[in-house]
């Protein structure tokens, strides 16, 4: 059952890990596909960065874990939001 644990968690920080590295490629992509509903708000692509990299950060703190269970409560919270 250990083995399973570790497995799952390996795999859930590369999913997250991949969110973040798809964050960093489609920075761009709200101002394209929905221009006049979030062309007010500067920033967007600084906001796509931040979160890339929260995301990187709680990927791999979840593979290699440091802190794995609170990392993951406010991940899901974050996701959920």
């Amino acid at each position: 059952m250990e083995k399973l644990i570790v497995t799952g968690r390996i795999f859930y920080g590369t999913a997250m890990a991949g969110v973040a590295f798809q964050q960093f490629v489609y920075a761009d992509f709200h101002r394209m596909i929905l221009p006049p509903l979030h062309a007010w708000i500067p920033g967007l692509s600084l906001c796509a960065y931040f979160t890339g990299i929260i995301l990187m950060a709680a990927g791999a703190a979840i593979i290699f874990e440091k802190k794995a269970r609170i990392v993951s409560l406010v991940l899901g919270g974050i996701l959920l939001a």
